[in-house]
């Protein structure tokens, strides 16, 4: 769950225009000191398969804010959860903490000794 989180918080950073604006001018300066020139022809940026042959209302919906919402919300269900508590069940018992799993129970709980 808080890789999910991390991830949100590092992708907004990265969208921040200071940001771009600081890796592109690392990009162009790396490009000058190997004198390296832009691909010709030109790459082409494609919109992911699940975005073509939509209109162009759904288009519109469509921004960065969307793509965290996104991760959120993949991340924010109850079999994540339940996988977040067996993971940390591991990790409490690999540390040699008593954890408790009641049968037909998805709630683990740890008691240090």
């Amino acid at each position: 769950m808080e890789s999910a989180k991390l991830l949100c918080h590092r992708l907004s950073a990265l969208r921040q225009d200071a940001t771009i604006a600081d890796l592109v001018g690392k990009t162009k300066e790396y490009a000058a000191r190997y004198n390296l020139r832009s691909p010709l022809p030109p790459r082409v940026n494609n919109n992911p398969a699940r975005y073509r042959h939509t209109d162009e209302l759904e288009m519109q919906g469509l921004d960065e804010e969307s793509d965290l919402r996104e991760v959120e919300w993949r991340f924010d269900q109850e079999g994540i959860r339940l996988a977040a508590r067996r993971e940390q069940a591991v990790i409490e018992a690999a540390q040699g903490n008593v954890v408790v799993v009641e049968e037909g129970c998805q709630d683990i709980s740890t008691h240090s000794d």
